[in-house]
């Protein structure tokens, strides 16, 4: 499910400490990595590796 991945993203971010704009740049990355997968979880990648692809695509 589409909320699933992005509450895992932002909810790693939240248990890293890391600010509420990156929890949720790390939870809308995570969740148009689980989007473009066939699988619930296939297609998410490490946090780095899904922040350096929403990087290269941007957010709209």
């Amino acid at each position: 499910m589409q909320g699933d991945a992005f509450a895992a993203g932002f909810l790693y971010g939240l248990y890293e400490d890391w600010g509420v704009q990156d929890c949720i740049r790390l939870g809308v990355a995570t969740d148009a990595q689980n989007f473009q997968s066939h699988s619930t979880s296939v297609g998410v990648e490490r946090f780095d590796d899904t922040l350096t692809e929403a990087e290269a695509f941007g957010y709209r």
